[in-house]
């Protein structure tokens, strides 16, 4: 049980610990590292973390430095709460307190299954039946939402009070400091360094690798360790091995000396898998379902998959949708490119009423937070939700503390192309992970990319309109 009155029930593959002093009680599902105790297990770092906290408020800054893909349910005896790692990646979904009868789950199809509520209107005809669904391989929704009225998502960065079934936002709780181009290369790369071998203490790792940044600034972290990484790197979608997601990672790994695994998921679903897929996760992703099923076949599956995901927050986010004058619903959705239909502009508006304010107090990037707790909180959280059925996943980068010194360089090292600061965090832990090109592109893929984002912009709203009534386009 969760503070003497809610019932646990839990999968066997999923991780349980409970610690308890006093008053206090901690409930933790999933697995928590702590980068200062590589050789702790789940129940060291609870047991330490329940000994120095006093309140709530100490609870969430003693998380700061934690990885791993967790939630974390916290009883003083009266309050109950509960909230999850810095990018949600554990997600959490409960039923919004005017429901008597409160549940909450991993995803939304679990709790209906007990409550039969029924899709909303709403999300039928604005979102299930348009074109950001039906015709996008990876849709998604702004977090806190789902397709039923009835339950909600836990977004990033806030907790739910259990006892009225209410969400509210903890983080940021002060101003953002700036951290200089070399402190962030150092600071970032050594606690990126320790999070992996703590995560390497627990687990065997299976490190994918790609041409892009992100998973490269990962291999960089894993010199220490790297003799007992299984690395990869995954065909799909229209990948062959001569792609440079493919060749360039295969190049590196053969300078260090190190094997190159390629597995194939580039398949089709069987339908006894598809019919489990499909129906395993709300609004599962067919596309991912085919990557999965390759998965099943040739991922080791004794090992967990480190992915890079959650580092974009090193991209200046802003940077990339340049200059807005608004912030509504509306204009937050385009920048996604996931129409202005009612049901997900309603969302970003809500959100951007209860987040604006705060974010702003303390300093923080406006749009920064957005990717972060969005397009990081939901679609990332629903594609390692759905993978579940392959393997557990760990991203070093889902620590806050790490996202906070990453938001705290100046922007200017962290734009593309020539992302300074992650080339130069490659270069501070393993200098081969810097030495191929990242993400080559021919010319014209790469002005199609940058026109796309120039035309979602504000600069050119008002062509964009003109052409829009001119053509009659949508």
């Amino acid at each position: 049980m969760v503070g003497g009155c809610y019932y646990l029930h839990v999968h066997p593959d999923l991780g349980l610990v409970q610690a308890r002093k006093g008053d206090k009680e901690l409930t933790l599902l999933g697995y928590i590292i702590d980068p200062e105790h590589p050789k702790y297990s789940d129940e060291e770092v609870l047991d330490e973390l329940i000994s120095k906290i006093s309140d709530r408020l100490s609870l969430f800054k003693a998380t700061m430095p934690f990885g791993g893909r967790w939630i974390l349910f916290y009883s003083d005896g009266v309050d109950v709460i509960a909230f999850n790692d810095a990018c949600g990646l554990r997600s959490l979904y409960f039923t919004r307190s005017e429901i008597k009868q409160f549940t909450c789950g991993s995803q939304p199809g679990l709790i209906n299954r007990q409550l039969n509520f029924h899709y909303s209107e709403s999300a039928r005809r604005d979102f299930l039946d348009t074109p950001v669904y039906r015709e996008k391989m990876e849709y998604w929704m702004p977090s806190g939402r789902s397709l039923y009225d009835e339950i909600e998502q836990l977004i990033p960065n806030h907790y739910l009070d259990l006892n009225n079934g209410v969400q509210r936002r903890f983080w940021p709780w002060e101003r953002l400091e700036k951290v200089s181009y070399r402190d962030g290369v150092t600071k970032v790369g050594d606690l990126l360094e320790k999070l992996i071998i703590a995560a390497a203490e627990r687990f065997r790792l299976a490190v994918t690798v790609t041409a892009g940044y992100d998973t490269r600034s990962i291999f960089a972290a894993t010199r220490k360790v790297s003799p007992d990484v299984y690395y990869y790197t995954m065909l799909y979608y229209n990948l062959t091995h001569q792609s440079p997601d493919v060749d360039i990672p295969h190049k590196i790994l053969a300078s260090c000396g190190i094997k190159h695994h390629i597995l194939d998921c580039s398949g089709q679903m069987s339908n006894d898998f598809r019919e489990i897929y499909m129906n395993n996760v709300d609004l599962a992703h067919e596309a991912w379902g085919h990557i999965a099923s390759g998965l099943i076949h040739t991922f080791p599956h004794d090992h967990i998959s480190v992915k890079g995901v959650c580092s974009e927050i090193a991209r200046f986010t802003s940077s990339r949708f340049g200059y807005l004058d608004t912030m509504d619903g509306k204009t937050l959705a385009s920048l996604f490119a996931l129409d202005d239909s009612p049901f997900i502009v309603e969302g970003f508006d809500q959100w951007a009423q209860n987040s604006m304010m705060w974010i702003n107090k303390y300093k923080y990037r406006f749009l920064d937070v957005l990717y972060w707790e969005h397009r990081l909180g939901n679609w990332q959280a629903q594609s390692q939700l759905e993978w579940d059925i392959v393997h557990e996943t760990f991203s070093p980068y889902n620590c806050r503390e790490l996202l906070v010194l990453l938001l705290g360089v100046d922007g200017r090292y962290r734009k593309k192309p020539g992302n300074r600061l992650m080339i130069a965090l490659m270069k501070y832990l393993w200098p081969a992970a810097s030495q191929e090109p990242f993400n080559p592109r021919p010319m014209k893929v790469r002005f199609r990319k940058k026109f796309r984002l120039y035309w979602r912009s504000e600069k050119v709203k008002k062509i964009r309109e003109i052409v829009k009534n001119l053509f009659d386009l949508p």
